[in-house]
């Protein structure tokens, strides 16, 4: 079986709050994260991007990926 391509690195947020829910998404394969928000009966999907403009890269698992992004904020993630 193989891994899916992309994975939630972060979650913030609930289907019940009046901000939606936000997660932050990272292409396994070329390490670009997206921000991913869904609100009532709409929602989108956009590159992060670092303070020059470039898409926002996180290669591999570490700080910022799943095993330890449910204790961050999507701040954190960011700024990393």
């Amino acid at each position: 079986m193989t891994e899916d391509r992309f994975e939630v690195i972060h979650r913030e947020g609930g289907a019940l709050a009046d901000a939606g829910i936000r997660m932050v998404l990272r292409d396994r394969e070329t390490g670009v994260c997206y921000l991913w928000l869904w609100s009532g009966n709409g929602g989108g999907l956009t590159p992060l991007l670092d303070a020059d403009g470039r898409p926002l890269v996180k290669k591999g698992r570490g700080p910022g990926t799943q095993q330890s992004a449910s204790r961050r904020s999507l701040r954190t993630i960011m700024h990393q």
